[in-house]
């Protein structure tokens, strides 16, 4: 990896090892299913074991003594059955209606869980089954109604321009379609929750990301007030939006058997019940229609996006958002129309996912600019040089980019990093001379809005605070969570590099909500961009509070500071709250204006060798150049973007959940597959220069954005290998095989 343009610092801007890297090596750091409280109890989900109808009647078998199993059911529930997130609809435990294969009817608990196990199979529920919709295309022919009057969640239309004067005015029209499916997170560590209520109050102690979100949802739960109540993030093995939005339900089932049975409850999913019934990507349909000039400039673009949303709405509604503001790619279009869907069916409900939507928009806009390329027979850099957006350019939404845009740099310096146009030769050459081994080389143009949509910052109001402590010590207190991605080192830094401290004198536990104020969900790419810049602000109060005036001081001397203030005012806590940036307007109404307050870009190469016996794709190379303002760690960012990455390429050749009537047949990682240490590509990585104002220390989002580019970089380097055309991911080794003509390769659409 290299970076450009490294502006010297003290601690921002350098690698730093991880602050959580001990204690996860050695053992220290405790799980969630490492902490068993004193008579805890375990608990179980008993599910529905159909995809629609109605719950008749439930027999509980003689054969079995239940007097000593806690068996909860929607009516023991105190508060509002239902999640509350954006529709509220979903519920936590089914009364009448069951929409989905595994919805959970009731709840289990006992200290033994192996007898939990026997239970669960002495109870047996009578439905009145009914025609499920199992598809985005049968939800749209309203096969059933399964939400309100149209199965549609959330129906979001963008419109600049004059679209029909671009297509009456084409030389060609070029359309195409493009599906993606289901992805699982596939994160280490499985959904796992504790829960105790002790004097009235309700602890949860749980693996999560957003740990207000829970909060919030118990208050609505049990009736609770925030006295009452507090959540405890555990160290947590992984996220990547899957334990954004579930949590909350596991945390209810969770407390609902503890609030019944008295004792502390316990419950850990297995990788089966994890990955067939908790939230994934959503699967997608776009169809994009072109109007383009005879020498390739594309004049208007007619899009129509369509997520499945699967049972409950979830956090669908957002998902599409972020998916319309990316439909466009990074294209210059005077004339576009994006509408888009998320529709309901009878399946598990999908959630967030790194890239949020992105991911399987850019992978059709950026199959369609190959597309358009062969068709015209044009090369697939001069088709995105001619139409890559500019300065001063505006989006479908209307917002004017001003002078952050930075897709033409990164692609070019993506292109001189791969050798793209010398490789594209000597793989030609190669293909001429091999008859079973076919290499190609590919390229993606992407970018990721930044923070929560529009207003979205505002709404959450985050509050920061900086605690010092009588030993000398400074107390980050966020309700931003480490799951992974590095953000208990980079806050550290941005904290230390504020007060010139060492980042040893800073402390950053696990957030507890008794104890921090609300700083938002750690999702979005939000956190060290937005969260970062409210913690930078309050350190530059904190250095005020204390008098620290200059920076000429050692550790010692910084610690006798706060212990001399403690000593004279009682307590040290400072806090700051997220300022919206004063050019920010956004028209949540109309989808217009500002839909983010800065975007970051990258440019991806993929060089690939296809395997035309087995269908096989070995990716054997991936550059990668991205501009996303000030780096904090490079280290850690480039491990987002080479893990990221990886994700893009399983999401492209490998990650193929079957599900059939419903129910996913392969809810396991021997049938799931996902790319290992052995399926990784050379990585050349690059940071190109940037800066932005708002973000901490001038940064930009990174979590979501290397999801985004992986995957069409890869499938347009097979397209190059092969001579197939690829509208649907992922194409595994069979897809790929049924597309080959063994005599002469004529071009095929998956």
């Amino acid at each position: 990896m290299s970076m450009l343009n490294k502006k010297e610092m003290r601690y921002v801007g350098k690698s730093i090892n991880r602050f959580d890297a001990y204690n996860k090596l050695t053992g220290i750091a405790k799980y969630t299913d490492d902490i068993t409280p004193p008579n805890c109890w375990y608990g179980l989900t008993v599910r529905s074991t159909i995809v629609s109808g109605t719950i008749e009647k439930i027999i509980f078998s003689d054969n079995f003594d239940f007097s000593n199993i806690t068996v909860v059911d929607y009516k023991d529930i105190p508060g509002t059955n239902h999640l509350k997130i954006i529709h509220n609809d979903q519920p936590y435990l089914a009364e009448k209606e069951i929409k989905y294969y595994g919805e959970p009817i009731l709840l289990l608990a006992h200290p033994d869980k192996e007898l939990l196990k026997e239970a669960n199979n002495h109870i047996k529920i009578i439905y009145d089954e009914q025609e499920p919709v199992l598809s985005i295309d049968e939800s749209l022919q309203k096969k059933s109604l399964i939400f309100q009057t149209d199965n549609i969640f959330e129906h979001i239309t963008i419109k600049k321009g004059d679209i029909d004067f671009a297509f009456s005015n084409a030389h060609r029209i070029i359309s195409g379609e493009y599906r993606t499916g289901h992805q699982e997170q596939a994160y280490l560590e499985p959904q796992a929750m504790i829960a105790e209520f002790r004097d009235n109050k309700l602890t949860i102690w749980g693996s999560m990301q957003c740990p207000y979100y829970v909060h919030n949802a118990m208050k609505s739960l049990f009736n609770l007030d925030d006295e009452h109540l507090r959540i405890i993030q555990t160290t947590t093995g992984g996220a990547f939006g899957g334990k954004e939005d579930f949590p909350s339900l596991l945390a209810g089932h969770t407390a609902l058997l503890a609030y019944k049975c008295g004792h502390p409850v316990k419950i850990v999913y297995d990788r089966a019940e994890d990955i067939a019934f908790t939230t994934k990507r959503h699967p997608s349909l776009v169809n994009i229609k072109t109007a383009i000039t005879r020498d390739g400039i594309i004049l208007g673009m007619d899009i129509e996006v369509l997520l499945d949303g699967g049972a409950y709405s979830t956090l669908s509604p957002v998902v599409l958002s972020r998916a319309v503001l990316h439909a466009g790619g990074t294209y210059h279009c005077d004339n576009i129309k994006i509408d888009g869907k998320v529709l309901a069916t009878n399946t598990p409900p999908n959630g967030a996912f790194r890239g949020f939507g992105a991911p399987q928009v850019l992978f059709a806009i950026e199959s369609c600019i190959d597309k358009i390329a062969n068709t015209l027979h044009i090369s697939p850099i001069e088709i995105r040089l001619k139409n890559l957006l500019q300065q001063n350019d505006t989006l479908p939404t209307g917002q004017n980019l001003g002078l952050d845009v930075a897709c033409q740099k990164v692609m070019e310096r993506a292109l001189e990093l791969s050798n793209y146009k010398n490789k594209l030769q000597q793989y030609k050459e190669f293909n001429g001379s091999h008859r079973t081994k076919k290499r190609g080389i590919g390229m993606s143009s992407y970018f990721h809005g930044c923070g929560f949509t529009g207003s979205g910052e505002s709404l959450i109001n985050t509050e920061v605070k900086l605690r010092g402590n009588e030993q000398g010590k400074v107390e980050i207190l966020v309700a931003n969570v480490e799951m992974g991605q590095g953000v208990q080192t980079v806050f550290r830094q941005i904290v230390a590099e504020v007060l010139q401290i060492s980042p040893e004198l800073i402390i950053y536990d696990n957030p507890n909500t008794g104890i921090v104020p609300d700083s938002g969900p750690t999702v979005a790419s939000r956190t060290t961009m937005v969260v970062g810049k409210v913690l930078e602000e309050t350190a530059r109060k904190f250095k005020d509070y204390i008098r620290a005036l200059d920076n000429y001081y050692n550790d010692m001397e910084f610690s006798g500071l706060i212990k001399q203030y403690i000593q004279e005012n009682g307590t040290l806590e400072v806090a700051s709250h997220y300022q919206k940036p004063p050019d920010l307007n956004w028209d949540k109404k109309n989808y217009k204006g500002d839909a983010y307050g800065t975007y970051a870009w990258a440019c991806d190469v993929a060089e690939v060798e296809v395997d035309l016996l087995t269908g096989e794709v070995k990716v054997i190379k991936l550059t990668a150049v991205l501009e996303i303002g000030q780096l904090i760690n490079p280290q850690l960012a480039e491990g987002q973007v080479q893990g990221g990455s990886m994700q893009g390429i399983g999401y492209a050749i490998y990650e193929n959940e079957v599900m059939k009537n419903g129910k996913i047949l392969n809810p396991n990682f021997t049938d799931y597959i996902i790319p290992s240490a052995m399926d990784s590509p050379e990585f050349v990585i690059e940071f190109i220069s940037g800066h932005y104002a708002y973000g901490g220390y001038g940064a930009k989002g990174l979590g979501e954005l290397p999801m985004n580019g992986s995957a069409p970089a890869v499938t347009n380097a097979i397209q190059n290998a092969c001579g197939i055309t690829i509208n649907q991911i992922p194409v595994t080794p069979e897809r790929i095989l049924s597309l080959i003509k063994p005599q002469n390769h004529t071009r095929r659409s998956a």
